[in-house]
């Protein structure tokens, strides 16, 4: 099985000419790989992999943000890694992983300043040879329906939307932005007023400060004023993270396998 980042950048419309050598052109590029661990299962159809070779790995690229930050090679330790929980609901799982990232050894200061000024080791750490980073992925079910609103528009040049960007080599202007917008739907399309089928729902992490995080929901409260006018109630919620249920967990163990259905 493998963990598939796949390349949006570069489209084509089907059934063109140009769709197939597009395809053909540009590449997806592979995240991780594990192997299979079980066979199918009669009903469900689902298989067992092993997870630790799936999301045991420098999946966003840390080590090469420390390496440019620091002009220091740290390495990913996978055999120092571990998950520290794994939590499950019905379309939703999550992965929470202890990253260890080290360097076999530091170099010795040079006698002479360098002609060019070099950045200096991490210095709030115990030993600068070694640091965790905690990555949390999340693996959701596909809805139905795309989240995203079918009917796309345009994004204007020189206004801050939050957007897509796409290259289609065969249009006027191969460059082109596709603003992203939620699909809102209400319960009861005949009312003049309802909440939406599915609200549009912003994470606060469990670290904002308590005193601060009023002041965030308070500000996204704001924006339902906006939807009302359009015939929305509570269309924007904010909820704090964390707080899932866990249906399955597996304490700190880099040695053991994890198996995820």
């Amino acid at each position: 099985m493998q963990l598939i980042a796949k390349n949006h950048r570069f489209v084509a419309k089907a059934g063109t000419a140009i769709a197939r050598p597009v395809k053909e052109s540009f590449t997806d590029s592979l995240i991780s790989v594990t192997t299979v661990a079980s066979a199918p299962h009669p009903e469900r159809k689902s298989v067992l992999i092993d997870a630790n070779a799936l999301f045991l790995a420098d999946i966003p690229g840390t080590a090469t943000q420390l390496e440019t930050t620091f002009r220091l090679p740290y390495a990913y330790d996978a055999r120092s890694s571990g998950f520290v929980d794994v939590r499950s609901t019905d379309d939703l799982t999550a992965f929470n992983v202890t990253a260890h990232y080290n360097i076999p050894k530091l170099p010795a200061p040079p006698l002479t300043p360098p002609p060019t000024p070099t950045p200096k080791p991490p210095s709030n750490l115990e030993d600068n040879r070694s640091m965790f980073s905690v990555i949390t992925t999340h693996r959701r079910k596909l809805p139905e329906k795309n989240r995203w609103s079918h009917a796309s528009w345009t994004a204007a040049s020189g206004i801050s939307w939050a957007s897509n960007g796409t290259t289609d080599d065969l249009a006027p202007f191969p460059r082109h932005y596709i603003i992203n917008r939620w699909r809102l739907e209400k319960k009861d399309p005949n009312a003049a007023m309802s909440e939406p089928v599915q609200p549009i729902t912003y994470w606060l992490d469990k670290n904002i400060p308590t005193n601060i995080a009023p002041r965030w929901r308070r500000v996204s409260f704001e924006w339902n004023k906006a939807f009302e006018k359009i015939g929305f109630k509570n269309a924007i919620q904010t909820k704090t993270a964390g707080r899932q249920r866990r249906v399955r967990q597996q304490r700190y163990a880099p040695c053991v396998s994890t198996l995820v259905r």
